[in-house]
This record gives C-alpha cells, structure tokens and sequence, in this order.
C-alpha cells in the first residue's frame, strides 16, 4: 500500500521544528459557523508533503481534529458517520476503560469541557517560537471571534526547551 502524503495532514508523517504550541478545543452551535471557521482554516493546513518541502521556511503548522459529534455538528450525514469506526463514533470518554483512563485519569476528572458531547474539534496549531505562536494563537482567536456559533471550551499551552539550550 502507498500512502498518500499529499491526502495526510503533517502531523501523522512529520515531525516539526515547533518549540511552542496550543491544542484549542472547540463547539460548534451553528453548523454555519463551523464551516465558515473550516473554510477559512483549511487553506493554511499541510499535508506531509507540503510540509516536507517547505520545512526550513516555515513559521507554524496548524492540524485539524474533530469528533464524531463534532461532524455531526458541521452537519454531515448520519449515513457518512455510519462509515467511521466504532471506536471514533463512541469517543474517548465513552471508550476510556478500553484506554485506561481510570482513577485520577477518568474522564470525570478531565478539565475544560473535555469528557462532554460539546468537544467538536481540536486546533492544534504549532510555532517555530513564542513570537509566531502570540501570532498565530490571535489570528486564530479573531477567527473563531468572526465566526458565530464557534467557541473555545478549553486550551493548553506547550513550551519546549531547545536540546541543550541551542535554538
């Protein structure tokens, strides 16, 4: 089997140089506002070999993830959702026995609206440095703001060290 790097976003084939980043967890009330959101992300997203090739000259990377309830949301047919596995149509919350996320990980104990039915996407969105993520984080911010019905449950922050403090 050949894979398709073209069809594949970065994140599952490559590794970047990104020192900091943000994993943003989103809702959808409208299903127009989460297309818009989309068709307005979906020009800045690579695929691996986008990202192979433009490497060394880029300053972020930005993945896309959604939930079964979150392509429920954007309105995509039951019968196309049918397709999935089961495990991505019952979720993590749902399956977190399976994953051993028991005691102090159950989804009981999982922070910023992360165990609900309202986690419908995850932007995931990577910077070369600090300054390219306060950038990127507000571009992303004034999006979600001009779309109606996009909110933000939750986020975290990521800060890496350099290896041996060389940047």
């Amino acid at each position: 089997m050949t894979l398709e790097i073209d069809d594949i976003q970065h994140i599952l084939l490559t590794r970047t140089p990104a020192m900091t980043g943000r994993y943003e967890f989103l809702t959808f009330d409208t299903a127009s506002g989460g297309r818009a959101w989309l068709a307005e992300l979906l020009p800045t997203l690579q695929s691996a070999a986008d990202a192979t090739e433009t490497m060394d000259g880029s300053r972020r990377w930005i993945t896309l993830a959604f939930t079964a309830t979150g392509l429920r949301a954007l309105g995509v047919a039951e019968d196309s959702l049918a397709t999935f596995p089961d495990a991505f149509r019952e979720g993590m919350a749902a399956r977190a026995d399976i994953l051993g996320d028991t005691g102090a990980s159950a989804p009981q104990h999982w922070v910023g609206g992360l165990a609900g039915e309202d986690v419908h996407a995850i932007a995931i969105l990577f910077a070369r440095d600090d300054e390219e993520h306060r950038r990127c984080v507000g571009e992303h911010d004034k999006l979600v703001a001009r779309c109606d019905g996009v909110r933000t449950l939750s986020y975290l922050d990521l800060n890496a060290s350099p290896p041996f403090n060389y940047a």
